[in-house]
């Protein structure tokens, strides 16, 4: 039980710092979750592009295209385009 005026004082700091840290601990979380998003956004715009240069080579072997001129539009190497 706080008796003094001074004892008030020392509860109050010890209130306001430890609603400060719990303050700046969400704060902390929701700045990670927000670059968790933006790291899982980035990467799946990449496999989705990596997923549709895959099908686009796909189209283009079945055409009879050269592995080379694959290469060039799809950025994918000889050895992916040899596995589709």
């Amino acid at each position: 039980m706080i008796k003094t005026e001074e004892e008030m004082r020392i509860y109050e700091k010890i209130k306001n710092t430890q609603l400060e840290y719990k303050d700046g601990l969400r704060i902390e979380r929701e700045e990670g979750e927000k670059i968790g998003e933006r790291r899982g956004e980035r990467r799946g715009r990449k496999e989705g592009r990596d997923e549709r240069s895959r099908e686009i080579a796909e189209v283009l072997k079945r055409q009879g295209v050269s592995h080379e001129i694959i290469t060039i539009s799809t950025g994918l190497t000889e050895s992916e385009i040899k596995k589709l």
